[in-house]
């Protein structure tokens, strides 16, 4: 119950970012905005669904990650938090932080994914 509300404030809040993020930065850059902010969404919804399956796939845990490359919802948080503040200085800035979050999240999942169809198939 919890962590499908904490999905749909993640969506809610990263589509909110975007779309300012975009209409800060006008049209020329706006297309980066969106990309970004969409795969942000995206991997913060697939790094809670490929923690399911690999939780499954190993009987429990998690695959070795390196913590600076976390992906936790604290993280993405405070990303977002950090790169509004950015943001008042120059919008552009903001767009390193979707930029991260997108990169990262859609890593991990890929990774996850990777790992739990190899245990799977055996």
């Amino acid at each position: 119950y919890d962590a499908v509300l904490d999905r749909y404030t993640d969506v809610i809040t990263l589509a909110a970012l975007t779309y300012r993020l975009a209409w800060d930065i006008g049209p020329a850059l706006s297309a980066y905005a969106w990309l970004a902010g969409l795969l942000a969404a995206v991997g913060g919804l697939m790094t809670s669904y490929s923690w399911h399956l690999i939780k499954t796939a190993l009987g429990g845990g998690d695959v070795a990650w390196p913590a600076i490359l976390s992906d936790s919802r604290d993280v993405r948080m405070l990303l977002v938090a950090v790169g509004s503040v950015l943001a008042h200085v120059d919008p552009r800035l903001l767009l390193a932080p979707l930029a991260w979050i997108a990169l990262v999240t859609n890593a991990k999942a890929f990774y996850r994914l990777a790992v739990a169809h190899k245990l799977l198939r055996k």
